[in-house]
Parts: C-alpha cells; structure tokens; sequence
C-alpha cells in the first residue's frame, strides 16, 4: 500500500508538472492574443463612443466656404469639442451623448468669431476699422455663413446621421448711382449707416450698437456702382427710430466737388418688414442723382418686393 501511495504521489507530480510546463507556454501566448484583440477592439469600436455624420447641405452647386469648424456643445456640461473638417461636413467618434452644434466657414472675410465657448453667446462680428467719439466704423464682411443644431444625440456604439443648411449671415447692399443732365463722373465715394455689428449664430438675431461703414464706388462715365457687405442693417423705423441718411462725395470730371445725404430710411423699414427683420442676401438699391442750381439731389428709386436675390436662409 505504501508503494502505491508514493507511485501514485509521483504520478500526480509527474502529471502536474507537465500541465505546469504547457500552462507556461500557452499563458503569454493567450495574453499576447488577448491584448491584441482587446486593443484592436478599443481603437476600432470604442465602448463609450458613437459615430456622427453631419452633412453640410448647400443650396448652391459648390460649397461657397472652403471649410468648417465644428463645435460640439455637451448638453450635460463642460467645454465643447471642436473639430476642423471639410466644407462638405463633419464625419468622426464622439462621447456618447446630446450635445448642440455649431460650425463655421473657416475663410470668412473681415469678421471674426467670438463667444464660442458657449451655444448661446456664439457669435460672429465684423472688425473694427476706426473708432471715434461718436460712431464705430466696421468693415465690410464676407463669406460668414454657419450651421447649428440645437440637439444631436450621438448613439453608443452606433451611428447617427443628418444634415442642415448653413445659413449665410453675410449680406450684399448693391449700390447703383445714376447721375443725370450729362455730367460725367471722376470719382464717387460714400458712407453708409446703421451697420449692425454682431449676430448671435443659433438665433440670428442681433446685437452691439450700430455704426458706419465706408465704399469706393467704381465709375464709368454718368453711372457709378459699389458692393456694400453687411451682417445686418439697424432698422431704421424700428424699437430706435432714426434715419438712415447715406453721405455721398461726387467728384465730376471738372474737378468739382459735390456732397449730399440720400435717405435710405422708408427703403431699407420696407425691405426689413418684408423680411423678417433682416435683409435678402442681394439687395438692389438704386438712386438718381442731379445737379440743381448747382446743388446735388439724390432720390431714390422705390423697392420692389422680389427684387432682392436670395432668400432670407
């Protein structure tokens, strides 16, 4: 009995240390294969992530920006996640979650973005060229346009897709002068009043006190024509009635020098109310111009509900 015990003992001892030596070959091998499977799985379907595709859906045949910048607001807090991406949209993994988005166009011109850190204080404003005791002078923008979303829910470990129109926050007033009773034109220049400074990107409503910008028209013979870009124009019949008076320097082919105002204040009420508050994204204005006892007179020619091209998106 006592040999069977101690070879029974030895046969347990032989048997268990074979599976000890195949236990320590095959362990590293199983957590080399774990690891790599563990770290592939991170990197292709993260556990806390979802997939989100925003499709930038222009109304004309090639986007006008050459880009977007994607900000991405939690709706449970903390600082938002921006990303640079194509003007065609945004595609990439995201936390789990809601959020509100914003994008913006990445080249647009003689503005800059502001407030945005948060949804609600994301703005856009034109730069400041002068500044005076009494008026703040602004240059002209372009190329401002922007998207939002007030809520994406992005899935976890899924997808989510959609799309939204950008909106164009940059307007065009195009000035058209006529100068009757044969004179020529040299030059024409001018000032334009109740630029509004700032629009608050998820509302499009504005902010910030009104002010000026300046144009150089371009001449030719009796006709003079400029391109005005605004964000916004101050009403001028609305809650701070005022009237929206345009200087004009015309400089004839004698050499003289004339000055005048032309009021713009039923013209641009009209077009405002008409629109919702704001102006189409082409705006004609057209205004003739005479000489009078050598005084110069501007009127200008009535708006026409249409006439402006574009819509208020």
């Amino acid at each position: 009995m006592k040999i069977r015990k101690q070879e029974y003992k030895k046969r347990f001892l032989s048997r268990n240390s074979w599976f000890s030596f195949v236990s320590t070959l095959l362990l590293p091998a199983a957590l080399i294969v774990c690891a790599v499977a563990c770290t592939e799985g991170t990197l292709d379907n993260p556990p806390t992530e979802g997939r989100v595709v925003i499709h930038a859906s222009w109304n004309s045949a090639s986007p006008p920006a050459t880009g977007l910048r994607f900000y991405f607001y939690p709706l449970s807090g903390g600082s938002a996640l921006t990303y640079d991406a194509a003007s065609t949209g945004f595609e990439g993994n995201l936390p789990a979650g809601s959020y509100r988005v914003i994008a913006c166009s990445t080249d647009a011109s003689r503005a800059v973005y502001e407030g945005m850190e948060s949804y609600s204080t994301a703005s856009v404003t034109a730069v400041t060229t002068t500044d005076s005791r009494s008026l703040s002078y602004y240059a002209q923008p372009s190329g401002v346009y922007a998207l939002h979303i007030s809520e994406l829910r992005v899935p976890l470990q899924d997808v989510v897709e959609t799309s939204s129109v950008p909106d164009t926050l940059s307007r065009r007033v195009n000035l058209s002068f006529l100068l009757l009773g044969g004179e020529s034109l040299s030059s024409l220049s001018g000032l334009m009043r109740g630029i509004q400074p700032t629009v608050l990107i998820a509302t499009k409503t504005y902010r910030g006190e009104a002010g000026v910008t300046s144009f150089t028209a371009s001449v030719s013979g009796n006709r003079a024509t400029a391109r005005v870009g605004v964000l916004g124009l101050l009403d001028p019949l609305g809650n701070l009635p005022y009237r929206n008076l345009m200087d004009l320097t015309l400089t004839l082919k004698d050499g003289s020098v004339q000055t005048t105002e032309v009021d713009l204040t039923r013209l641009l009420s009209e077009v405002l109310k008409a629109n919702g508050g704001t102006i189409p994204l082409e705006l004609p204005v057209e205004v003739e111009l005479r000489l009078i006892d050598a005084q110069l007179v501007a009127s200008v020619k009535p708006w026409q509900s249409g006439s402006g091209e574009g819509g208020v998106k």
